[in-house]
């Protein structure tokens, strides 16, 4: 599933319209932290950012692969409730989706 969302096209302020999942999207913000260098991604010093083994904007190689059920809360010994994606067509109002 993708969404459309406005992101940076490069460090001068120019924005664009993009159809992103979430690998895309991760893709697209280790580009940007790299100075919008495609070229750079290989040589990224931060081998433990959350985004580091996700950076091509594919499911790495080479990670052991764990059972999510196993995973540790997100925030705070809690877990973290996401919303759903909605139409952008759509719009949110006291805790309800409208249209």
């Amino acid at each position: 599933m993708a969404i459309k969302h406005k992101i940076r096209k490069n460090g001068n302020g120019d924005l664009i319209d993009v159809k992103l999942t979430s690998l895309r999207a991760i893709r697209k913000m280790c580009i940007e932290c790299m100075g919008w260098s495609y070229s750079e991604i290989d040589g990224c010093s931060s081998p433990h950012c959350p985004l580091f083994p996700y950076r091509y904007g594919k499911t790495p190689v080479g990670y052991e692969i764990v059972d999510s059920t196993d995973l540790e809360p997100l925030v705070d010994g809690e877990d973290v409730k996401i919303d759903c994606v909605v139409s952008v067509k759509q719009k949110r109002v006291n805790g309800k989706f409208t249209k």
